[in-house]
């Protein structure tokens, strides 16, 4: 069964939400943060429709 993902992506948060079978399975809210990204890549890795790089690959800058 396939599973969709939509990002919305705001300026405090990143809203994440799984659908599978025409279901939301998951929703998860992380911050615009450089934790909130690497915890959003972290959680999500080994998934091929989030990330295709390992999150120790990934250089994080932040202004």
């Amino acid at each position: 069964m396939e599973e969709y993902v939509g990002i919305d992506v705001g300026a405090k948060s990143v809203v994440v939400c799984v659908r599978r079978g025409g279901r939301t399975i998951r929703t998860q809210t992380f911050p615009q943060t450089p934790e909130g990204h690497r915890a959003l890549i972290e959680h999500h890795a080994g998934r091929p429709a989030w990330c295709s790089r390992p999150p120790e690959s990934i250089t994080w800058t932040w202004p």
